[in-house]
Protein backbone atom coordinates (compact mmCIF):
# COMPACT_ATOMS: atom_id res chain seq x y z
CA UNK A 1 0.00 0.00 0.00
CA UNK A 2 1.09 3.55 -0.70
CA UNK A 3 1.50 6.19 1.97
CA UNK A 4 0.46 9.55 0.50
CA UNK A 5 1.82 12.85 1.78
CA UNK A 6 -0.78 15.52 1.04
CA UNK A 7 0.07 19.21 0.79
CA UNK A 8 -2.50 21.73 2.03
CA UNK A 9 -2.53 24.99 0.05
CA UNK A 10 -3.82 24.61 -3.50
CA UNK A 11 -4.02 20.88 -3.00
CA UNK A 12 -6.30 19.77 -0.15
CA UNK A 13 -7.44 23.35 0.35
CA UNK A 14 -8.54 25.82 -2.34
CA UNK A 15 -6.37 28.70 -1.22
CA UNK A 16 -5.90 31.03 -4.14
CA UNK A 17 -7.21 31.87 -7.57
CA UNK A 18 -6.38 34.14 -10.48
CA UNK A 19 -8.40 37.37 -10.47
CA UNK A 20 -9.63 39.21 -13.58
CA UNK A 21 -6.22 40.82 -14.11
CA UNK A 22 -4.44 37.47 -13.93
CA UNK A 23 -2.96 38.20 -10.51
CA UNK A 24 -2.99 35.50 -7.82
CA UNK A 25 -5.47 36.32 -5.07
CA UNK A 26 -6.40 34.46 -1.92
CA UNK A 27 -9.98 33.39 -1.31
CA UNK A 28 -9.91 34.55 2.30
CA UNK A 29 -8.99 38.12 1.26
CA UNK A 30 -11.97 38.75 -1.04
CA UNK A 31 -13.60 41.15 1.44
CA UNK A 32 -10.45 42.34 3.21
CA UNK A 33 -10.42 45.89 1.80
CA UNK A 34 -14.11 46.39 2.62
CA UNK A 35 -13.83 44.84 6.09
CA UNK A 36 -10.71 46.77 7.15
CA UNK A 37 -10.73 49.82 4.88
CA UNK A 38 -7.11 48.99 4.06
CA UNK A 39 -5.33 48.00 0.87
CA UNK A 40 -4.93 44.28 0.44
CA UNK A 41 -1.25 44.99 -0.28
CA UNK A 42 -0.56 45.29 3.47
CA UNK A 43 -0.95 41.52 3.67
CA UNK A 44 2.39 41.20 1.89
CA UNK A 45 3.86 42.71 5.05
CA UNK A 46 1.85 40.31 7.23
CA UNK A 47 3.06 37.19 5.45
CA UNK A 48 6.65 38.38 4.94
CA UNK A 49 7.74 37.22 8.39
CA UNK A 50 4.95 34.89 9.42
CA UNK A 51 6.73 31.69 8.42
CA UNK A 52 9.98 32.36 10.24
CA UNK A 53 10.90 29.77 12.88
CA UNK A 54 10.54 30.61 16.57
CA UNK A 55 8.19 33.52 15.91
CA UNK A 56 6.22 34.95 18.84
CA UNK A 57 2.94 35.10 16.97
CA UNK A 58 1.15 37.38 19.42
CA UNK A 59 3.94 39.99 19.30
CA UNK A 60 4.21 39.64 15.52
CA UNK A 61 0.50 40.20 14.89
CA UNK A 62 0.31 43.01 17.46
CA UNK A 63 3.16 44.84 15.70
CA UNK A 64 1.53 44.31 12.29
CA UNK A 65 -1.83 45.66 13.49
CA UNK A 66 -0.21 48.69 15.12
CA UNK A 67 1.93 49.47 12.06
CA UNK A 68 -1.14 49.44 9.80
CA UNK A 69 -3.43 51.16 12.30
CA UNK A 70 -5.90 48.31 12.60
CA UNK A 71 -7.75 48.52 15.90
CA UNK A 72 -8.26 44.85 16.63
CA UNK A 73 -7.00 42.22 19.05
CA UNK A 74 -4.40 39.83 17.55
CA UNK A 75 -6.62 36.81 18.27
CA UNK A 76 -9.51 38.41 16.38
CA UNK A 77 -7.33 39.14 13.35
CA UNK A 78 -6.01 35.57 13.33
CA UNK A 79 -9.55 34.22 13.59
CA UNK A 80 -10.59 36.44 10.67
CA UNK A 81 -7.82 34.92 8.56
CA UNK A 82 -8.03 31.31 9.68
CA UNK A 83 -11.80 30.97 9.57
CA UNK A 84 -11.86 32.16 5.95
CA UNK A 85 -8.79 30.21 4.77
CA UNK A 86 -10.37 26.79 5.16
CA UNK A 87 -11.96 25.95 1.80
CA UNK A 88 -11.52 22.21 1.29
CA UNK A 89 -11.07 20.69 -2.17
CA UNK A 90 -14.03 18.30 -2.04
CA UNK A 91 -12.95 16.36 -5.13
CA UNK A 92 -9.55 15.55 -3.64
CA UNK A 93 -11.08 14.84 -0.23
CA UNK A 94 -13.47 12.31 -1.79
CA UNK A 95 -10.57 10.66 -3.61
CA UNK A 96 -8.55 10.48 -0.36
CA UNK A 97 -11.46 8.89 1.53
CA UNK A 98 -11.95 6.37 -1.27
CA UNK A 99 -8.26 5.45 -1.29
CA UNK A 100 -8.22 5.19 2.51
CA UNK A 101 -11.01 2.60 2.30
CA UNK A 102 -8.79 0.63 -0.11
CA UNK A 103 -6.07 0.47 2.56
CA UNK A 104 -3.78 3.32 1.57
CA UNK A 105 -2.36 5.62 4.23
CA UNK A 106 -2.31 9.41 4.34
CA UNK A 107 -0.44 12.14 6.18
CA UNK A 108 -0.38 15.91 5.81
CA UNK A 109 2.90 17.46 4.64
CA UNK A 110 2.83 21.26 4.81
CA UNK A 111 4.94 24.34 5.38
CA UNK A 112 2.09 25.97 7.30
CA UNK A 113 2.76 27.73 10.59
CA UNK A 114 1.62 25.80 13.63
CA UNK A 115 -1.19 28.28 14.38
CA UNK A 116 -2.89 27.56 11.06
CA UNK A 117 -2.34 23.80 11.21
CA UNK A 118 -3.76 23.64 14.73
CA UNK A 119 -6.78 25.69 13.70
CA UNK A 120 -7.44 23.45 10.69
CA UNK A 121 -7.04 20.29 12.76
CA UNK A 122 -9.47 21.53 15.41
CA UNK A 123 -12.03 22.60 12.82
CA UNK A 124 -11.73 19.60 10.51
CA UNK A 125 -12.57 16.60 12.76
CA UNK A 126 -13.23 14.52 9.64
CA UNK A 127 -9.46 14.60 9.02
CA UNK A 128 -8.62 12.83 12.30
CA UNK A 129 -9.36 9.22 11.27
CA UNK A 130 -7.92 9.72 7.79
CA UNK A 131 -4.49 11.30 8.37
CA UNK A 132 -2.00 9.19 10.31
CA UNK A 133 0.47 12.04 10.84
CA UNK A 134 0.73 15.79 10.38
CA UNK A 135 4.16 16.93 9.20
CA UNK A 136 4.70 20.68 9.21
CA UNK A 137 7.81 22.78 8.81
CA UNK A 138 7.26 24.16 12.33
CA UNK A 139 7.13 20.67 13.81
CA UNK A 140 10.06 19.28 11.80
CA UNK A 141 12.23 22.39 11.98
CA UNK A 142 12.75 22.35 8.21
CA UNK A 143 10.58 23.28 5.23
CA UNK A 144 9.85 21.68 1.89
CA UNK A 145 11.60 21.39 -0.55
CA UNK A 146 14.56 20.68 1.75
CA UNK A 147 15.23 16.93 1.56
CA UNK A 148 15.46 16.85 5.37
CA UNK A 149 11.68 17.49 5.53
CA UNK A 150 10.96 14.30 3.59
CA UNK A 151 13.68 12.28 5.33
CA UNK A 152 12.23 13.18 8.71
CA UNK A 153 8.71 12.23 7.57
CA UNK A 154 9.97 8.93 6.13
CA UNK A 155 11.72 8.04 9.41
CA UNK A 156 8.49 8.67 11.33
CA UNK A 157 6.45 6.65 8.83
CA UNK A 158 8.99 3.81 8.82
CA UNK A 159 8.05 3.28 5.19
CA UNK A 160 10.52 2.90 2.30
CA UNK A 161 10.73 6.00 0.09
CA UNK A 162 9.50 3.92 -2.87
CA UNK A 163 6.17 3.39 -1.08
CA UNK A 164 5.59 7.09 -0.37
CA UNK A 165 3.87 9.44 -2.82
CA UNK A 166 3.80 13.21 -2.44
CA UNK A 167 0.79 15.09 -3.82
CA UNK A 168 1.77 18.77 -3.97
CA UNK A 169 1.22 21.82 -6.17
CA UNK A 170 4.86 22.95 -5.97
CA UNK A 171 7.19 21.55 -8.68
CA UNK A 172 10.27 22.01 -6.46
CA UNK A 173 8.72 19.89 -3.71
CA UNK A 174 7.86 17.18 -6.24
CA UNK A 175 11.37 17.26 -7.70
CA UNK A 176 12.98 16.80 -4.28
CA UNK A 177 10.63 13.91 -3.50
CA UNK A 178 11.57 12.19 -6.76
CA UNK A 179 15.27 12.70 -6.05
CA UNK A 180 14.72 10.73 -2.84
CA UNK A 181 13.11 7.94 -4.88
CA UNK A 182 9.59 8.84 -3.77
CA UNK A 183 6.70 9.09 -6.18
CA UNK A 184 5.34 12.59 -6.68
CA UNK A 185 2.23 13.97 -8.32
CA UNK A 186 2.24 17.63 -9.29
CA UNK A 187 -1.33 18.56 -8.39
CA UNK A 188 -3.44 21.04 -10.31
CA UNK A 189 -6.77 19.25 -10.67
CA UNK A 190 -8.33 16.02 -9.47
CA UNK A 191 -7.47 14.47 -12.85
CA UNK A 192 -3.80 14.47 -11.79
CA UNK A 193 -4.40 11.78 -9.15
CA UNK A 194 -6.81 9.57 -11.10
Amino acid sequence: MTHYLIDLDNTLLHTCYFDNSGKISFHWTKNFEKDFNKSISILDDFFAGLFKPDINLNHYVTAFLKKHQINMEPESFLTYWLSRDNNQNQNLWSWICNQKQKGHHFSIASNQPEIRMSYLWQNRPEWHPVFDHVFTSDRLGVAKPDPAFFISAQKTLQTPFQEICLIDDNPDNCQTARQLNMKAILFQTIEDVK
